[in-house]
């Protein structure tokens, strides 16, 4: 993005086309050797983040989130999940919430062991609140969840809400939720929650 490059290339008594006439891969040097937004991203010292932020490696999954996932370890295939999940385990569903940017639902079972498996994401971007009560409803039909914990953004007043029976975006969905779906709550945002859930991937 020359936006970045911008300030350099006056300071150099370079034009946009001059940039533009350049190869790729000069303007890349050019971009992490005179900006320091290129040099922070050069000096990123995992790979993985590097590869994807500064080179635009987007196949690599490794290290955008938690730095010690690893497919191999992390991902199972459809059956292996079907195998290790039993009736028993307790199932819970967790929701970040958001509109305009997408919102995302994740199903999980933890066995005798601790171990969490995550199997089922509801992705969706500019859903409602009454959709999204419902379709997570049927989504879960036959199972028995424990929990649903929810980001705390949802406890904001939605602005889709009647105006004259003000509800937050959590309520509103629980309006929609099948009877038998647990009540959602706001997960915890406390400092360092995230760190400790990261761990879990361990």
């Amino acid at each position: 993005n020359i936006e970045w490059a911008r300030q350099a290339l006056e300071a150099d008594g370079l034009t946009e086309d001059d940039f533009y006439s350049w190869s790729k891969d000069d303007r890349r040097t050019y971009f992490i050797e005179r900006t320091d937004y290129g040099q922070t991203l050069a000096a990123l010292t995992n790979t993985a983040l590097r590869d994807a932020w500064l080179y635009g490696k987007w196949d690599v999954f490794q290290g955008q989130y938690f730095p010690n996932f690893l497919p191999a370890k992390h991902v199972l295939s459809v059956d292996e999940v079907n195998a290790a999940i039993k009736p028993w385990h307790k199932k819970w569903c967790s929701l970040d919430w958001g509109y305009d940017h997408p919102l995302t639902a994740h199903w999980h079972a933890q066995d005798e062991k601790g171990r969490v498996i995550t199997y089922r994401e509801h992705w969706k971007r500019g859903q409602n609140e009454q959709d999204l009560g419902r379709e997570l409803g049927k989504l879960s039909i036959g199972e028995k969840l424990i929990a649903f914990p929810i980001s705390w953004d949802a406890g904001k007043l939605s602005p889709r809400a009647m105006k004259d029976l003000p509800k937050s975006i959590m309520q509103m969905i629980a309006d929609a939720l099948p009877k038998d779906f647990p009540r959602p709550f706001p997960a915890d945002s406390s400092p360092g929650t995230r760190t400790s859930g990261a761990r879990l991937l361990s």
